[in-house]
């Protein structure tokens, strides 16, 4: 891309969320007020400085007494009281009594401007305008979607600013998440590109996307691909060979949809030294075997990000020399093949941070987790700052494979003229008998069975044995997480031990290695119900990522009677049910993503693990044929080519 056009991008993608330049040198005040007027949220934001302990009452006061009536300083005002309300405030240090005397000042501000008819009515436009946001890019079934209706309720129009705040105040200190993350019993993400600005008020401090999401995002929010549209058209080689130039299309069309996480991250990642506030961007899927193009296009996406994100450090007031514009994002990595952990390795060593996906197997996700280490073994040995990592493991696809696996078998064995009945069940379509295989395949998919205990199954399964299904349908639903407690339990229930093999085998000091490991987090994923969150919650190095359904099934789920918090520490440590694993033992795939490779066995007994891990795990040359991930990466792949093709369309239609 030529430099003009490149400039000129970077400054229009700039100009969206921060003022452009460098700007003069202002006070916590003066810089409060000039970003008001134009962007609200950077406004309320820049106060999130750990100098603010002390200065943020008298800051707040002369803020109070300066600003004016108009409906963005009005945002801003909202938008720095619901950072005091939520969880940013305490990372900062500020104490309870510092910010009750702030919100008194912004309180009373409002009010006053609420007793003028024409300040009332900016109010009322902006609280509406905050629900709709809410709402719209939660769903109606969304934990956001949710808390907005419950604020709206309680919301006394004669008393509007205090009965807002108290209402908004209540809803975040009693959400269950802001409650797990107060008391320090787990760490949340967002997996998904929006909502992520309220989320962060309750300790959503991560956010990992992947194609699909992506994808997804663009087609359920139109005002996106304009937005994407409006960028593109700069670049006038893109205009005239879309085709010619489709993958760096799919890179900018990415980083428009993530950048607004990245942004809301951003105090988060510097004031935790890239520890949290990370956004995840997956690179090139049909690349995941290639490692110089997918270091290079890494790189390429670095330093983009790098251009916007040192602007708007400055404007949030940081010195962007300390971290030289270092972008707060994460590489997410498709675990396909073995190839991946050289490109984790590589990504690692210098410093980028990486997350591994398309992650099934304990085999699989422990030399995944290996692979970070080197990389992070190398960047320290260098002096390069070290990006957390994380290691999904992958729970709800994990269920999915393996109910469909089991269904298969269960309708395999079905006699002729029950199956032909059972199938009739599913459609009234003619096939002939030769066709039956591939039928059972599709009848047993997820898209047409999605739970063994499906009333058509019980109708026709074996005479009278529903309690089998009901089950092995138990069963399955805990597989990942048995999965996922498993790498948890050796690798980091076992971090003594892990931690000294690696300082001898690298050379390094105990304490060298400690930090690193400091640096990894597993990040189980792909959840379906309430308890799997509720079962995969840890103190240190787990970082739960949840859908915007899964957070209102744990939300919803925390308002059941007898619900209790102190029960969920370190859920992760927990014992599993043995009774329910041995018959899980009992299917093949399971067997391949729950026990050791010889291998890893071996490597296990060498650091003093030694107890019976199984040797049915996969080999790492084995990740790619397992079939759950073929259909992810097959999944990947055509939304990537999705995003391509409407990237391309975009510039057609502009």
């Amino acid at each position: 891309m030529e430099k003009e056009a490149y400039d000129k991008i970077i400054n229009s993608l700039i100009l969206r969320f921060c003022p452009f330049g460098e700007g003069e040198r202002l006070t916590y005040v003066e810089l409060f007020l000039k970003l008001a007027a134009t962007h609200p949220m950077l406004a309320a934001d820049s106060l999130l400085r750990k100098e603010m302990v002390g200065k943020i009452e008298e800051t707040i006061g002369e803020i109070a007494q300066q600003i004016s009536c108009s409906e963005n300083n009005c945002r801003a005002l909202i938008e720095t009281a619901f950072n005091f309300f939520g969880l940013e405030s305490k990372i900062i240090g500020i104490s309870q009594l510092e910010k009750d005397i702030a919100l008194r000042w912004i309180t009373d501000v409002l009010k006053k401007w609420e007793r003028i008819a024409t300040g009332k009515q900016l109010i009322e436009s902006v609280i509406k305008n905050t629900f709709k946001e809410m709402k719209k890019f939660s769903g109606e079934s969304g934990m956001i979607f949710l808390m907005a209706e419950d604020i709206e309720r309680k919301i006394e129009p004669e008393n509007l600013t205090e009965s807002f705040f108290w209402a908004v105040q209540s809803e975040i200190e009693n959400n269950v998440y802001y409650k797990i993350v107060d008391e320090k019993i787990c760490k949340f993400g967002n997996d998904s590109t929006v909502s992520l600005r309220f989320l962060r008020h309750l300790g959503f401090f991560q956010s990992t996307t992947n194609p699909s999401i992506i994808t997804r995002a663009y087609e359920e929010f139109p005002e996106f691909l304009k937005d994407f549209s409006e960028i593109a058209v700069i670049n006038q080689e893109w205009r005239k060979e879309s085709k010619k130039y489709s993958d760096e299309l799919a890179i900018f069309a990415t980083i428009c949809s993530i950048l607004p996480s990245v942004l809301a991250l951003r105090p988060i990642a510097l004031l935790s030294d890239f520890n949290d506030g990370l956004a995840t961007y997956q690179l090139n899927p049909f690349l995941a075997e290639d490692v110089k193009i997918s270091i290079n296009d890494a790189k390429m996406i670095y330093s983009i990000l790098k251009d916007i994100v040192y602007f708007y450090d400055i404007w949030l007031g940081w010195d962007p020399v300390k971290y030289s514009g270092k972008p707060n994002i994460v590489f997410k990595i498709a675990a396909s093949s073995p190839k991946s952990m050289e490109i984790i390795k590589q990504l690692n060593e210098i410093g980028f941070g990486t997350m591994s996906t398309v992650t099934f197997g304990f085999s699989q996700e422990i030399s995944l987790i290996f692979a970070e280490i080197e990389g992070m073994i190398a960047a320290k040995k260098k002096n390069v700052f070290l990006t957390k990592s994380y290691l999904a493991t992958i729970i709800g696809r994990t269920e999915d494979y393996l109910r469909e696996v089991e269904a298969e078998k269960i309708i395999k064995g079905m006699k002729d003229d029950i199956f032909w009945k059972f199938y009739e069940e599913f459609s009234k379509e003619q096939h002939t008998k030769e066709n039956r295989d591939g039928i059972i395949k599709e009848i047993s998919s997820k898209k047409h069975l999605n739970s063994l205990t499906d009333e058509r199954l019980i109708k026709f399964f074996d005479g009278n044995r529903p309690e089998f299904l009901v089950q092995k349908e138990n069963d399955i639903k805990q597989a990942g997480i048995f999965v996922a407690h498993r790498v948890f339990r050796v690798f980091f229930g076992e971090r003594l031990k892990m931690a000294q093999w690696f300082e001898k085998k690298f050379n390094l000091s105990f304490e060298e290695v400690s930090s690193i490991f400091d640096k990894i987090d597993l990040l189980p994923a792909s959840k379906r119900r309430a308890e799997d969150s509720y079962l995969l919650l840890g103190a240190s190095n787990i970082t739960n990522v949840e859908t915007a359904g899964q957070q209102s099934k744990v939300y919803l789920k925390s308002k059941e009677e007898g619900f209790s918090i102190e029960e969920l520490k370190n859920s992760i440590e927990k014992q599993t049910d043995s009774e329910v694993l041995k018959r899980l033992l009992e299917i093949k795939e399971f067997q391949k993503i729950y026990e050791a490779s010889d291998s890893l066995k071996n490597t296990l007994k060498e650091i003093g693990i030694d107890e019976d891990f199984g040797d049915r795990g996969m080999e790492d040359g084995e990740w790619e044929k397992y079939a759950a991930v073929e259909r992810t990466m097959g999944e990947f792949k055509g939304s990537y080519s999705k995003l391509k093709d409407m990237a391309e369309n975009s510039l057609l239609s502009a």
